[in-house]
């Protein structure tokens, strides 16, 4: 399964306070735009991540990938027992506030509710 993770912009952004967990209240104005990477998914017993592409060039596939952290994240909440062979050809560029590695994130969590067959809602 191959899941395109769009780019974005930000038109506008307010940080409007920090929570209590830490995190900050936002109030953004996004778009999408043509960019994008792909995140491939396929079975397999162990859960592994390979980069490509033209901006996967430093890119960790450790244990700090926000992707691996996705997957991992979503095995320990649901108890599944399962592996996938997630790839992820990088075309965003890192760091450039394009929410690639979120996007990234997002797309194998959507990617493995269904590899998965977890049948998680949104």
């Amino acid at each position: 399964m191959i899941i395109k993770a769009y780019a974005k912009i930000n038109w506008t952004l307010n940080v409007l306070g920090e929570r209590p967990d830490g995190y900050h209240e936002l109030d953004m104005l996004m778009q999408s735009v043509e960019l994008f990477d792909d995140v491939e998914l396929l079975e397999s017993d162990e859960l592994t991540l390979a980069i490509a592409g033209p901006r996967g060039a430093g890119l960790s596939a450790g244990d700090d990938n926000l992707m691996l952290r996705a997957a991992r994240l979503l095995l320990r909440e649901t108890g599944a027992r399962a592996g996938a062979a997630l790839r992820l050809v990088k075309r965003a560029p890192m760091q450039a506030g394009m929410g690639g590695g979120s996007g990234d994130a997002a797309a194998v969590l959507t990617g493995l509710n269904e590899l998965w067959r977890l049948g998680l809602t949104q």
